[in-house]
């Protein structure tokens, strides 16, 4: 079981969005603001034979536009731009190494043309890829310390509804990957 606090450095990617009074294709830079509320943040939890192991990862990853164009006066994907991936590892060697697939789990907040847009709860959008170099530090019994760099690409495609008051409800439709350097560090425990 590990728990991890890290950032992550995302690079250009393509940003659609159709509906919500606009179609627009964005070259779009991306911020992760670790830091900032929500923080970014993972777990991991795994089951060990030897020197492998499969493990079951939830990165809370966050993404917000930093070069939107007028239409959009914010975009963000920071209650997570959440990776849920099945991963198998080799640990114990002088490395840690690990690659997996899962699913995005993003949850879309933005204000287009002065309306507010947020998908409702959390749905799967779209397919998530991970590979990883890490290091374990054993402290003392069973915990340790875990240091790791992870790649991904990560795609978001989901519907988003404008937030209103009343029963009228206008839809949008967002479509990005995110290609990602994830660096993480964390303790675990062995039991």
């Amino acid at each position: 079981m590990e728990g991890f606090l890290g950032t992550a450095v995302s690079a250009s990617s393509n940003l659609s969005l159709s509906g919500a009074g606009a179609g627009l294709d964005v070259d779009a830079n991306w911020a992760t603001r670790a830091l900032e509320s929500p923080v970014y943040w993972a777990v991991r939890l795994g089951a060990r034979r030897g020197d492998y192991a499969l493990e079951l990862q939830l990165v809370h990853h966050k993404t917000y536009l930093e070069n939107p164009p007028p239409e959009i006066e914010n975009f963000e994907i920071t209650h997570g731009f959440n990776l849920l991936t099945l991963q198998a590892a080799r640990r114990g060697g002088p490395v840690d190494l690990r690659i997996g697939a899962g699913v995005t789990i993003p949850h879309v907040s933005m204000q287009v043309n002065g309306e507010p847009f947020a998908n409702e709860g959390f749905r799967v959008g779209g397919p998530a890829f991970t590979a990883g170099i890490g290091k374990s530090l054993e402290i003392v019994g069973g915990l340790f310390l875990q240091l790791e760099a992870q790649a991904t690409a990560a795609r978001a495609n989901i519907s988003v509804a404008e937030v209103q008051p009343d029963i009228s409800v206008a839809e949008a439709h967002v479509d990005t990957w995110n290609y990602a350097l994830h660096l993480m560090v964390g303790v675990g425990y062995v039991f």
